[in-house]
């Protein structure tokens, strides 16, 4: 097999047992690759994001009818994606069995039980929780009004190599932003 190059601007690179519908979208930059003894099956109304890279490993691996994946997702192994399914950008898949119309979020790793994420089957992904607002009830003037106040938390600002020198030359460049803006840190 010859070693994968990469793609010419504003096309997708197909390599191995790769079956693409007519009625599918492959953006620009996309990688659509199988192993030996492997088969990558692309049906109709699939919409693949740009940059994104689907290889078909140890197995056949089948995005089903009206699948999306955002810009930049993996998908490794074999297995299936669902028909209308979602897979958010920046996703990466291992064996994936997701589900029809499962939705997917972005930015996440799934399938990779060495990490602690759990089977294909549970959320592979942690919600972060905003800080809690606690309301206050001032006491003023004998009637009660609803305050809200969040945490405060400091903010450090950070350390930036060349930023002196980084601020010298945006203001050369753009000096009539300087009146707008607050004086320069030269330390």
């Amino acid at each position: 097999m010859q070693p994968l190059q990469p793609p010419a601007l504003g096309q997708a690179l197909l390599s191995g047992n790769v079956t693409v519908h007519p009625g599918a979208v492959v953006a620009c930059g996309a990688i659509l690759r199988t192993d030996a003894h492997s088969q990558l099956i692309v049906e109709a109304g699939v919409c693949i994001g740009m940059g994104s890279v689907i290889h078909a490993r140890n197995g056949n691996l089948i995005l089903e009818a009206g699948a999306s994946l955002g810009a930049g997702s993996l998908i490794f192994g074999h297995g299936k994606i669902g028909a209308n399914a979602c897979i958010g950008s920046l996703t990466t898949i291992l064996n994936p069995d997701i589900a029809p119309e499962q939705i997917i979020p972005p930015g996440i790793l799934m399938g990779d039980s060495s990490r602690g994420t759990g089977d294909m089957g549970s959320p592979a992904y942690q919600h972060i929780q905003s800080p809690a607002v606690q309301p206050q009830l001032p006491e003023s003037n004998g009637t009660p009004s609803l305050e809200l106040s969040a945490p405060q938390v400091e903010q450090e600002r950070p350390i930036i190599v060349g930023q002196a020198y980084v601020n010298r030359l945006r203001m050369s460049l753009f000096p009539h932003t300087a009146q707008l803006e607050a004086p320069i840190d030269e330390s």
